[in-house]
């Protein structure tokens, strides 16, 4: 087995904050309709400069969980800031850093946050499955 110094295989990735600048969770009951809900999940993604930083960008994450009969409704926007310490790297290139590597990285806090918020008395709590994040991207640019 051969041993890795850390420092020879960190990321020039690197996440300097995370924060949610909006949580909701609204429930309706139905005592005659209290069984399984029928979610809907939807994301919406936004990557924007930060503070003129060429090498920084804020990635924002909304996540919008709607049920079809209206028994719950959760939004969840999540705000990462990310900086790049590779200055040899093209914008193109830097751009597909940030889209791919900072969303895959924000999302277990994202998916946490949305358990956290439904893991509530009278609520069953939402647990959001992994996402492909390329995937995700190609939807969006569609």
């Amino acid at each position: 087995m051969r041993k890795i110094i850390a420092e020879e295989s960190q990321s020039d990735l690197k996440m300097k904050d995370i924060y949610f600048s909006h949580l909701e969770c609204i429930q309706k009951k139905n005592i005659y309709d209290l069984g399984k809900m029928d979610l809907s999940v939807n994301y919406q993604i936004e990557i924007k400069g930060f503070n003129d930083e060429p090498n920084t960008r804020e990635i924002i994450i909304a996540v919008v969980i709607n049920e079809n009969k209206e028994k719950i409704a959760v939004k969840v926007v999540a705000n990462g800031i990310f900086e790049l310490n590779n200055t040899t790297l093209s914008e193109e290139e830097k751009i597909t850093i940030f889209k791919y590597n900072a969303v895959a990285i924000m999302f277990p806090f994202i998916r946490s946050q949305v358990s956290v918020v439904t893991t509530q008395p009278g609520l069953m709590p939402i647990l959001l499955q992994p996402i492909n994040v390329v995937k995700l991207w190609e939807k969006s640019e569609n």
